[in-house]
């Protein structure tokens, strides 16, 4: 089989044959000599070694990855639209105590002073070894404006005067019908509590009996005033200002109205 190259002055393709291998060879186009150079069998390419034989699997196959696993919701928060809610005890409601008087009763069955107490099951009303029963939440209930409570006791309305010294009545008392209809869901002892600053200039009247040793013109004086200038501090609508002025000038009134009967009375005792 003949060889083919080109020609390395004109660039030409030749056909040279076998036996021209390391002689002068003349190109016919351009007419000029080369040596023609001698080829060489290509090496062999070399054989791959054998592969191994297979071994036989032994181990056991690799297991499957692990699907990475969302974490679970938390008891308190899985399926919290679907349970019923159920309604929470009002923790502060069971310290609440206060007095209930009996102001009207349908059948005359109920008279006088209850100690009451609230709870998270109603009101607790007990009167000595004489009455105690509960009014129940969810029982009729009604506040009947200023410190006035209707209850529903064996399917009748009774109307009770709620008092509670140092508190506002008629604020507790409107909250206490709230709850026992499921309005309110707890009730803060503190919110009723009167602020101090209204309660000390309130209780000074009653002061009076205490410094003129008693009598019955001095009583009367110094607890109706006294009475009065609590009313007074419990009226929550009035601006604390004005409440506390008209407690220190009632106050006021009363000492200089007792020191000036004192004074009479003595020096009508000295005129005799």
């Amino acid at each position: 089989m003949p060889n083919v190259l080109n020609c390395p002055h004109c660039g030409k393709k030749l056909a040279v044959p076998d036996n021209a291998a390391g002689k002068q060879v003349r190109c016919p186009s351009c007419r000029q000599v080369f040596a023609f150079p001698s080829i060489q069998a290509a090496a062999p390419a070399p054989v791959p070694p054998p592969l191994p034989p297979p071994q036989a699997v032994t181990a056991d196959p690799p297991a499957p990855p692990r699907r990475r696993r969302e974490p679970e919701p938390a008891d308190d928060e899985e399926y919290e639209d679907e349970r019923p809610r159920r309604r929470r005890a009002p923790r502060d409601v069971i310290p609440l105590k206060f007095k209930l008087a009996v102001k009207s009763d349908p059948d005359r069955q109920l008279k006088g002073v209850f100690d009451a107490t609230l709870t998270d099951e109603g009101i607790e009303l007990k009167q000595g070894k004489k009455h105690d029963f509960l009014v129940p939440t969810g029982s009729r209930a009604a506040y009947e404006g200023k410190n006035l409570l209707a209850l529903e006791i064996d399917e009748r309305g009774v109307t009770f005067t709620l008092a509670k010294f140092g508190s506002y009545q008629q604020r507790l008392a409107k909250d206490v019908a709230a709850y026992l209809k499921g309005k309110k869901e707890r009730l803060t002892p503190n919110r009723y509590k009167l602020e101090w600053y209204l309660l000390a200039p309130a209780v000074l009247p009653f002061g009076i009996p205490i410094m003129t040793l008693g009598g019955a013109l001095s009583c009367a004086i110094g607890f109706g005033l006294g009475a009065g200038c609590v009313t007074i501090a419990q009226q929550d609508k009035w601006p604390v200002p004005l409440r506390l002025a008209t407690i220190l000038g009632l106050t006021v009134l009363g000492y200089v109205a007792t020191f000036v009967l004192i004074f009479l009375i003595l020096q009508n005792q000295r005129l005799r």
